[in-house]
Protein backbone atom coordinates (compact mmCIF):
# COMPACT_ATOMS: atom_id res chain seq x y z
CA UNK A 1 0.00 0.00 0.00
CA UNK A 2 2.55 2.41 0.80
CA UNK A 3 4.92 1.11 -2.14
CA UNK A 4 1.76 2.12 -4.52
CA UNK A 5 0.53 5.20 -2.93
CA UNK A 6 4.34 6.85 -2.86
CA UNK A 7 4.37 8.71 0.45
CA UNK A 8 4.01 7.91 4.14
CA UNK A 9 1.02 6.42 5.62
CA UNK A 10 0.29 7.34 8.94
CA UNK A 11 -2.12 5.35 10.86
CA UNK A 12 -3.63 4.37 14.37
CA UNK A 13 -4.32 0.55 15.39
CA UNK A 14 -6.79 -0.91 14.92
CA UNK A 15 -9.38 -1.04 17.54
CA UNK A 16 -12.46 0.64 19.74
CA UNK A 17 -11.54 3.00 22.24
CA UNK A 18 -10.27 1.49 25.55
CA UNK A 19 -9.81 -1.97 24.04
CA UNK A 20 -6.78 -4.47 22.79
CA UNK A 21 -5.60 -3.57 19.18
CA UNK A 22 -6.81 -6.31 16.80
CA UNK A 23 -3.47 -7.85 15.43
CA UNK A 24 -5.12 -10.04 12.24
CA UNK A 25 -7.38 -9.05 9.83
CA UNK A 26 -9.59 -11.87 11.06
CA UNK A 27 -9.42 -9.97 14.47
CA UNK A 28 -10.54 -6.85 12.41
CA UNK A 29 -13.35 -8.24 10.76
CA UNK A 30 -14.25 -9.95 14.17
CA UNK A 31 -14.43 -6.32 15.97
CA UNK A 32 -14.97 -3.80 13.51
CA UNK A 33 -17.28 -5.88 11.72
CA UNK A 34 -19.19 -3.36 9.25
CA UNK A 35 -17.52 -0.46 10.65
CA UNK A 36 -14.61 -0.85 8.16
CA UNK A 37 -14.89 -1.31 4.34
CA UNK A 38 -11.76 -2.89 3.57
CA UNK A 39 -9.29 -4.56 5.51
CA UNK A 40 -5.59 -5.38 3.81
CA UNK A 41 -4.77 -8.53 5.10
CA UNK A 42 -0.11 -8.43 5.77
CA UNK A 43 -0.36 -11.06 8.27
CA UNK A 44 0.11 -10.83 11.80
CA UNK A 45 1.18 -7.62 12.98
CA UNK A 46 3.92 -6.99 15.36
CA UNK A 47 4.08 -5.01 19.00
CA UNK A 48 1.01 -5.04 20.58
CA UNK A 49 1.66 -1.62 22.67
CA UNK A 50 -0.40 1.52 21.65
CA UNK A 51 1.21 4.34 19.65
CA UNK A 52 1.86 7.51 21.60
CA UNK A 53 -0.66 10.29 20.39
CA UNK A 54 -0.04 13.76 20.66
CA UNK A 55 -3.28 16.32 20.20
CA UNK A 56 -1.41 19.29 18.30
CA UNK A 57 -4.75 21.00 18.24
CA UNK A 58 -4.02 23.03 22.24
CA UNK A 59 -1.09 24.77 22.86
CA UNK A 60 1.27 23.69 24.48
CA UNK A 61 0.61 20.03 23.14
CA UNK A 62 -0.28 17.30 25.56
CA UNK A 63 -0.25 13.65 25.01
CA UNK A 64 -3.41 11.90 24.95
CA UNK A 65 -2.01 8.59 24.58
CA UNK A 66 1.25 7.13 26.06
CA UNK A 67 2.95 4.41 24.15
CA UNK A 68 6.38 3.49 24.07
CA UNK A 69 7.97 6.62 23.06
CA UNK A 70 6.53 8.82 25.14
CA UNK A 71 9.20 9.72 27.19
CA UNK A 72 11.26 10.51 23.94
CA UNK A 73 7.70 12.52 22.67
CA UNK A 74 8.36 14.60 25.82
CA UNK A 75 11.81 15.50 25.34
CA UNK A 76 11.34 16.78 21.64
CA UNK A 77 7.85 18.32 23.48
CA UNK A 78 9.39 20.10 26.00
CA UNK A 79 12.69 21.21 23.60
CA UNK A 80 10.20 22.91 21.20
CA UNK A 81 8.65 24.72 24.12
CA UNK A 82 11.83 26.49 25.12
Amino acid sequence: LISALGAPLAATSANLSGEVPAVTAEDVQCVLGERVKLVLDGGRCPGGVASTVVDLTVVPPIIRRRGPLAGEVEAVLRRDAQ
